[in-house]
C-alpha cells in the first residue's frame, strides 16, 4: 500500500472544510488532486512522469497524463462540486480511446470513476466508482480504490488485474445465480450429493429456486441481516421504510419530484405492493408477489434508472413515445431484470408508469 489511512482522513477534512470554498476546476486541482497523486508516488514536478495540461490527437486537453515506463494512466479532473455527469464521461474515455490509454480516471476529488477505455459498451467502461466522503465505504477500502491508481499499482498492471477480476466475479456471479433460479438435473442432483441425503428431485429443485430468489433479495437489503429477509416483520418494514423515505428525498432533493410521482404512482397500481427502501443504493425496490421494479437515483448522472422484470414477456412499448427502453442481459444479479430505462425529466414519468403497471400486471403469471 501507498497511500495510507492517515493521508485519506486528511484528504477527506480538506474536503469537508473546502466544499463551500472550491468552486473552480484550478483550485480543486491544486488543493486536493494534487496532493492525492503525491500521496499516490506521482513525482508531480517531473515532466516525465506527470504531463499537465496533456494534448490529445484530437487537439483536446486532458488534465494529467501520468507515466511509467511502458504504461500511462489519463486523469481527467473537475471542480469539486461539480456532478461527473455522461457527457465528461465521455470526453475522458474519448480522449484516452484517441491515443490508445488503456486506463482512465475521472474526478472531482472526491468522487472517482475508473474507466476501461477499450470496453465495445459504454456503459461496461466503468470498472470502479467510489466517494471519499461516502461514509458508507469503509477507509480501509478508501484506501484500496485509491491505490489502483498508484504509481507501483499502474507500473505493475494493476488495473488490469483488477479488470479481469471484477468481470470473472460478475460472470460467475451471474453463473451461480442463473443456476440457483434454473436449476438443471446435473446442477440439482450435485447439491444433493454435498447435502448428503436423498431429497425428492423435485422438491430439492423448487427449494433452490425458493433459495436463489431469497439470496437476490438479501443482496440488495442493507438493513437488519440478522434475520432472513422474508422473516423480518412487515411492520418494522413499513416502519422502515417510513423514516427512510423523506431521508432519500432530503438527500437528493433534484430528483424530489421524479421520485413522489413515480413512489405514488406504483403504489396506487395495487394494495398488494410493498416497498423496501435502500438507503445505500439510493434506491427502492417495489414487490407483489416477487419483485417487478426497482427504482434508483444516479446522481452523478442527472437521472432516475428503473430496473423492470419481464422475463421472458415483450413489453409493449407502443404504450410509451418518450422514453427509450434498454434491454439487458437476461443473466445478472437482478434475476429476472432485463429492460432499464432512464428518467430524465417529469414529462417521462408517465411512460415510465405506463411500464411499471405491465410489470406489476405479470405477477399474476409469476406465483408459485
Amino acid at each position: 500500500m501507498v497511500i495510507t489511512k492517515a493521508m485519506v482522513e486528511i484528504i477527506i477534512r480538506r474536503i469537508e472544510e473546502s466544499k463551500d470554498k472550491l468552486k473552480d476546476e484550478s483550485n480543486t486541482r491544486g488543493s486536493i488532486i494534487d496532493p492525492i497523486l503525491q500521496y499516490l508516488e506521482w513525482n508531480l514536478v517531473n515532466i516525465d512522469e506527470v504531463i499537465r495540461e496533456k494534448k490529445t490527437s484530437s487537439g483536446g486537453k486532458v488534465d494529467y497524463e501520468l507515466r511509467t515506463k511502458d504504461k500511462k494512466l489519463y486523469v481527467e479532473a473537475k471542480a469539486l462540486n461539480s456532478n461527473l455527469s455522461k457527457k465528461h464521461q465521455l470526453q475522458t474515455t474519448t480522449y484516452a480511446y484517441e491515443d490508445e490509454v488503456s486506463y482512465c480516471v475521472l474526478t472531482n476529488g472526491n468522487h472517482f470513476q475508473i474507466f476501461d477505455t477499450f470496453q465495445k459498451n459504454f456503459d461496461q467502461r466503468l470498472i470502479l466508482e467510489f466517494s471519499l466522503t461516502d461514509e458508507n465505504l469503509l477507509i480501509e477500502k478508501k484506501v484500496e480504490y485509491l491505490n489502483f491508481i498508484s504509481k507501483n499499482s499502474v507500473s505493475q498492471g494493476i488495473l488490469t488485474k483488477l479488470n479481469e477480476y471484477l468481470s470473472l466475479k460478475e460472470k460467475v456471479g451471474e453463473a451461480v445465480d442463473y443456476l440457483l433460479l434454473n436449476p438443471n438435473e446435473t446442477f440439482v442432483d450435485l447439491i444433493n450429493d454435498q447435502i448428503g441425503e436423498n431429497f425428492d428431485k423435485t422438491y430439492l429443485t423448487e427449494a433452490i429456486i425458493k433459495i436463489g430468489n431469497d439470496l437476490n433479495a438479501l443482496k440488495s437489503y442493507e438493513g437488519d441481516s440478522s434475520l432472513p429477509f422474508e422473516l423480518i416483520p412487515e411492520d418494522k418494514m413499513v416502519e422502515r421504510s417510513k423514516e427512510k423515505i423523506n431521508y432519500l428525498i432530503e438527500r437528493l432533493p433534484k430528483f424530489k419530484e421524479m421520485f413522489l410521482l413515480l413512489h405514488e404512482g406504483i403504489l396506487d397500481l395495487g394494495d398488494d405492493i410493498s416497498e423496501h427502501l435502500y438507503e445505500k443504493m439510493n434506491s427502492v425496490t417495489f414487490k407483489r408477489d416477487t419483485e417487478f421494479c426497482t427504482v434508483k437515483a444516479k446522481p452523478y448522472n442527472h437521472q432516475i434508472r428503473i430496473f423492470l422484470k419481464f422475463g421472458e414477456v415483450t413489453p409493449d412499448i407502443s404504450l410509451i413515445k418518450g422514453i427509450e427502453l434498454e434491454p439487458l442481459a437476461k443473466s445478472m444479479r437482478w434475476g429476472r431484470v432485463n429492460y432499464r430505462i432512464n428518467v430524465v425529466k417529469l414529462a417521462q414519468v408517465n411512460d415510465a408508469l405506463n411500464l411499471i403497471k405491465q410489470c406489476y400486471d405479470l405477477q399474476l403469471k409469476w406465483r408459485r
